[in-house]
Formats: C-alpha cells, structure tokens, sequence
C-alpha cells in the first residue's frame, strides 16, 4: 500500500530547493498519525532526491514559540 501526505505549505528556496511543510500542533503533533506521516514525507523526499529533485521538509511543530521540523 501508500499513503498520500497533503502537505499544508510548499516554499521555494533561494537555492532553487523546494520545502514540504506539514504543520501539526497540540495532541496532532503526539498522535499516532503524525509519525507515519513523518516517515512518509521523508521517504517521498528521500525518493524524489535520487531522481534529480532538491527537495527538503518535513513535519513542522511549535515548541516555546520557535518552528521546528524533523
């Protein structure tokens, strides 16, 4: 099987990189979902990267005040 992550932001960077951002916060963010989505996210980035792609991401969280993503 797959699994499809819709990610919430898409950001091109300056060095022509994209970044997959998937926001999660609060008791999402602890959930069981949130690993699985992580995993996925990073595999089809890993995945993408072998073929050509630059691309970075992740699952983003609010920890304190300051955005952080695995």
């Amino acid at each position: 099987g797959f699994m499809i992550v819709l990610v919430d932001f898409i950001v091109q960077f300056d060095d022509g990189s994209i970044g997959l951002f998937d926001t999660k916060g609060g008791r999402t963010a602890e959930t069981s979902d949130a690993g699985p989505r992580a995993e996925g996210l990073q595999k089809y980035i890993k995945e993408q990267n072998k073929k050509g792609k630059k691309l970075r991401g992740g699952i983003v969280i609010n920890v304190d005040g300051s955005w952080r993503y695995n």
